[in-house]
């Protein structure tokens, strides 16, 4: 009888834009968010030259990454 309204959420699917950014989530790594978000665990140098001001070792929750453009 009613309508429900539910805010737009991007589908689990959908691959960040190029350049954006990422936050830290518990257990992630820079092999796990390369992974899932450029293809390959081979890819975390890129994520870590898109974030010289990171230590790979010092991930936190919460961080916001840079992804690579």
């Amino acid at each position: 009888h009613g309508w429900v309204l539910r805010p737009n959420r991007p589908r689990a699917d959908a691959k960040p834009t190029p350049g954006g950014s990422y936050t830290v989530k518990p257990g992630d790594t820079y092999s796990k968010i390369a992974k899932a978000l450029l293809g390959s665990a081979g890819r975390w140098r890129e994520l870590q030259a898109a974030n010289p001001q990171v230590e790979p070792r010092a991930l936190r929750v919460g961080m916001k990454l840079n992804l690579p453009a």
